[in-house]
């Protein structure tokens, strides 16, 4: 299981890093950083509006793309 949970954690890396930049940006500052949605739209000068958008466009990529593992 330990093989798998690294196996896992390599492949949601990797995918991460395929992100277009600033869905990535706004992925890490959420979920590495644990900033609110609000923060990092003042922080990276957008609209909360467009930090949700690309949220949702990276978990649904990710979700696409480490299918295999859930």
């Amino acid at each position: 299981s330990q093989v798998a949970h690294k196996e896992l954690k390599t492949a949601l890396q990797q995918n991460i890093d395929k992100l277009p930049t600033k869905c990535r940006e706004v992925f890490r500052l959420s979920r590495e950083e644990h900033l609110p949605h609000k923060e990092i739209a003042i922080k990276l000068i957008i609209s909360v509006n467009t930090v949700e958008q690309h949220m949702r466009k990276a978990l649904s990529k990710l979700k696409t793309s480490l299918h295999h593992f859930l």
